[in-house]
């Protein structure tokens, strides 16, 4: 057996799901590819995947070994590649599927300079506004613009698209000149709709002009799935259309377009290249993905953020290090708050963290070399160490990681009369939220409704109201109203499992003279330290003896289940959880910028060693740390080291009142944290 077919052969049925497909993308027969696979598991002599006649599905140990064989055959791949002749040239099939418009319009005029670059890569270029299976259906990269939907996708950001709003000089005539958007919406104005692929759904203008914000959809006579379409019916008169800059601007100096709302902007939609996750990416996708972000930089170049000069500190004087400020980069506090804000409006229930995923994805792609999000739904991004070799910097791999997760409620039952009867999902009790307003994540929509504890106004006659009375309320006790009938929440897709949230309502993060308060900051605050220190560390790749890996974790307050996913799969031995640490009086911890390093929590002691270089990047950074023994708490670093899944685990925490309710830091809590972990990653090994 050819060991490394057999990975091969491994590594594409687990991709497509089939051992048929996997045949016939590595052009052998399935009857090769199945005795490959039987082969790969008599050597291991563990079973890598179930089969029935109807799918193939990966066992646990299956997930573990394909996320190390992905990156084997990588890397062999990069060797062989790096050991050839530099004149040999990229070659081959390359597949790649890109909006209409932009086939048209940028990417094909600007093919022969690729072709006279890369003279042996053969590329079929499918054009289309579609959803593409890049597994299944072969392809090798797709370019799409507007945030990506499919997180499961690695992906580049190559440019940003400025949009515009216009209307042919016919449509004009006939309807008039509209001055506001929301005139829109009136019912002698149209729209040509445009048919979101990821959505089926027409795209709505949302606007801004100074403080005023607008969404309108719109009505139309006629709505679109391709782009081309689109350009033509908004030509044709058909009605109003929004449009990229590369699409607007001839049509303008001709005449046929005119521009409308000039005094409001639409904000720029982001241009990405998407390719399969966890896979050996050819030399000729990479040269390919190098070759159009070079031609986005010249036709929409990628908006840079304003990055905010960091906050001096008084120790900063004196920690110079190789000539670079200690602070490492970090923003403002006014950013961070900002920051901090975008993370608190997301949701994310436990097992359901798409939007706090996308906020953090935008985040880490600017900083991260990689981006991807695993089978567990971890998001994670790795910053390569740059003077060091390969080998020797995965070895030393460090995983940071906050959790994406915060507590809810979910539906355990619907009463006839459509009351929620809910239970915690995490570690709390009703009043951890009080009497509230939340929000119910049904499958075809989100609906609002109000935690009711019932009557204060009751006698012990009612069980409810006794409890409440006496200050005793548990889960049995309180019911969500929503104002919907058993039928109606059905057809919402509200079931038991739905999760239920505060609402966004009550989400937005309130300021106490020097300190910030909200909802869960746990784990929203070290989220923003995370991001804030692989932003700094970016720009410090040089310096690092490590590679690391940020790793957003899922499901942290009910089972870890994703830091012990990632634990298991990703390369070093050491685990670095970013948590927030209760302020008690048993534990000694006090609430201040001055970060608490845990020594031990519920699960067992952590890493000496590892606890101490934390201690001692908080003191080179001038902080008094304060060190932590909690019996309460537990992190995914004391999960992931008590199960065996890491051998070494620390926890660095911002100091937070109030945990698990309406929680409070300081001002500079994510500041300093973010400085620790930094000087710790710097100087780990």
């Amino acid at each position: 057996m050819d060991r490394f077919v057999a990975m091969q052969a491994f590594a594409r049925v687990v991709e497509t799901g089939s051992f048929t497909r996997a045949a016939d993308t590595l052009h052998l027969s399935k009857t090769s590819v199945t005795q490959l696979v039987q082969q790969l598991e008599a050597r291991l002599r563990v079973k890598l995947l179930n089969r029935t006649t109807r799918k193939v599905n990966v066992t646990a140990d299956g997930a573990a070994y394909y996320e190390r064989v992905v990156r084997l055959l990588a890397d062999l791949d990069d060797a062989e590649t790096s050991l050839s002749s530099a004149s040999t040239s990229p070659r081959g099939r390359l597949r790649v599927d890109v909006p209409s418009p932009f086939a048209r319009s940028i990417l094909i005029p600007a093919l022969p300079t690729f072709h006279a670059r890369y003279p042996e890569i053969q590329l079929d270029l499918g054009v289309s506004d579609r959803m593409v299976d890049l597994i299944n259906e072969n392809v090798d990269c797709v370019v799409r613009g507007g945030e990506l939907t499919d997180l499961s996708l690695m992906a580049r950001h190559i440019g940003d698209l400025q949009l515009g709003v216009y209307a042919a000089p016919s449509y004009l005539e006939r309807a008039g000149t509209p001055s506001h958007p929301r005139e829109l919406e009136d019912t002698h104005h149209r729209i040509v709709g445009f048919l979101w692929a990821r959505t089926g759904k027409v795209f709505p203008y949302a606007m801004h002009r100074d403080g005023e914000r607008v969404s309108v959809m719109g009505r139309y006579v006629l709505s679109v799935d391709d782009g081309n379409a689109y350009l033509a019916a908004g030509l044709a008169g058909l009605g109003v259309l929004w449009l990229p800059d590369y699409l607007s601007h001839a049509h303008l100096e001709n005449g046929d377009l005119v521009p409308l709302f000039e005094d409001w902007r639409l904000e720029p939609m982001p241009l990405y290249v998407a390719f399969p996750p966890n896979r050996h990416v050819s030399l000729k996708v990479r040269v390919f993905i190098d070759w159009i972000a070079e031609l986005m930089a010249q036709q929409a170049p990628v908006a840079r953020r304003e990055r905010a000069k960091p906050l001096p500190h008084p120790a900063d004087a004196l920690l110079s290090h190789r000539g670079v400020d200690r602070t490492g980069g970090c923003m403002s506090v006014e950013a961070d708050f900002s920051l901090l804000e975008s993370l608190l409006l997301a949701r994310g229930p436990g097992g359901q963290e798409e939007e706090v995923r996308a906020v953090c994805r935008a985040e880490l792609e600017a900083s991260c070399d990689e981006v991807w999000v695993d089978a567990a739904n971890n998001l994670i991004g790795v910053i390569r160490a740059a003077n060091v070799a390969r080998e020797t910097a995965q070895s030393r791999a460090i995983r940071v990681m906050a959790h994406q997760d915060e507590i809810a409620m979910v539906v355990k039952r619907i009463g006839d009369d459509g009351r929620l009867h809910v239970v915690a999902l995490g570690g709390a009790f009703p009043v951890n939220f009080g009497m509230c307003p939340v929000d119910v994540m049904g499958e075809s929509q989100n609906l609002p409704g109000v935690l009711s504890f019932g009557t204060m106004h009751g006698t012990a006659e009612s069980t409810q109201s006794m409890d409440i009375l006496s200050g005793n309320v548990q889960w049995r006790d309180v019911h969500v109203i929503t104002r919907r009938t058993k039928d109606e929440l059905a057809q919402m897709g509200v079931r038991p499992g739905t999760r239920v949230v505060l609402s966004q309502h009550w989400r937005r993060p309130f300021r106490v003279h020097d300190a910030i308060a909200g909802h869960f900051l746990d784990d929203r605050a070290p989220v923003v330290a995370v991001l804030r220190a692989a932003e700094a560390l970016a720009e410090r790749k040089g310096e690092l003896e490590q590679d690391l890996y940020f790793v957003l974790t899922t499901n942290e307050e009910e089972t870890n289940s994703g830091a012990q996913y990632a634990a298991r799969t990703l390369p070093g031995v050491v685990c670095i959880a970013v948590e927030v640490g209760p302020i008690a009086q048993e534990y000694g911890t006090r609430l201040c910028a001055d970060p608490v390093i845990l020594t031990g929590d519920e699960k067992g002691l952590y890493t000496k060693s590892v606890s101490d270089d934390l201690l001692g990047a908080a003191i080179r950074c001038g902080y008094t740390p304060q060190p932590a023994l909690m019996p309460g708490f537990a992190s995914d670093a004391s999960a992931v080291l008590s199960s065996g899944s890491s051998p070494q685990a620390g926890c660095l925490a911002i100091p937070t009142e109030n945990t698990h309710g309406y929680e409070l830091i300081t001002d500079g809590g994510m500041h300093a944290c973010a400085r620790t972990l930094i000087e710790y990653l710097l100087n780990a090994a």
